[in-house]
């Protein structure tokens, strides 16, 4: 199997190749010195890694280095994102944890493990089939606003009836991995940090608690901010989101046993 860097290599040469733009390839990130550590990062559904390039920013700064995938269907406008398949999101998913838990890092710690939104939901996956050190949600998308996705899509399909009916065969895919998802939750064993920030207009916070209260982890923390919308891994605060997350990593590397999140709603 291809080391990191090979295989972002070899992912971003066939990413060109269809005609997606440099910001939403697939890419590794390594820090300035030797990586102490590995994470995979997971972006969302009708994201890209473009969305979790700050975040990756950040955990270089702390000596960890970052697999980020294109998802498949991803990269080419919303019309592409009518082949997305559930499966095929899960299995890339776990071909990127496998790709990062080989090498030399083969006989250390297994690999963090980060995920936005769908991103979030599809972490779930990764969580239950293999070891994780530790995994941080970003408003694991376990419950869309539903109603909100079905009343918007009334103008688009007065407007353009062909890309409306994609936009909701996506969704419908999506949804149905939702579902499936649901059933894995109690499996989830790893050290879990869950994020949710009270003004998401995309998902609802009960997703976020549906995954905290149902993991089978040990160690677990809910941690709710104020102000930085869905996209959490591009906050209008970055200090408000990666400071939980840089604590809570730490926590995983240097503290056991110490919980590393203060929040009001923090819970264990």
């Amino acid at each position: 199997m291809k080391a990191p860097v090979d295989a972002a290599r070899s992912w971003n040469e066939g990413e060109t190749a269809a005609g997606v733009a440099p910001e939403h390839r697939s890419f590794w990130i390594e820090p300035d010195s030797a990586p102490t550590s590995r994470a995979l990062l997971l972006h969302g559904a009708g994201g890209s890694p473009a969305d979790l390039r700050l975040l990756a920013a950040d955990l270089a700064r702390q000596g960890i280095a970052s697999l980020c995938p294109l998802l498949p269907a991803h990269g080419l406008g919303e019309t592409a994102l009518g082949a997305i398949r559930f499966e095929a999101l899960t299995a890339r998913s776990i071909e990127s944890w496998d790709i990062l838990a080989r090498g030399a890092f083969a006989n250390g710690p297994p690999p963090f493990l980060l995920g936005l939104s769908m991103g979030g939901v599809l972490g779930v996956h990764v969580a239950t089939r293999r070891p994780v050190r530790a995994y941080v949600a970003f408003a694991p998308a376990l419950r869309p606003f539903v109603l909100r996705r079905v009343f918007a899509l009334v103008p688009q399909v007065l407007a353009g009836p062909r890309l409306a009916l994609l936009r909701y065969r996506w969704q419908q895919e999506v949804w149905r991995g939702i579902r499936a998802t649901e059933l894995e939750i109690p499996r989830v064993t790893a050290s879990l940090l869950v994020m949710h920030s009270r003004d998401d207009a995309s998902v609802s916070i009960a997703g976020s608690r549906l995954l905290h209260d149902g993991a089978a982890s040990t160690r677990k923390y809910f941690a709710c901010v104020d102000g930085q919308g869905h996209v959490l891994t591009m906050p209008p605060n970055p200090e408000v989101v990666f400071g939980p997350v840089r604590e809570f990593l730490r926590g995983e590397t240097d503290r056991p046993g110490v919980s590393p999140v203060n929040s009001p709603e923090g819970r264990t």
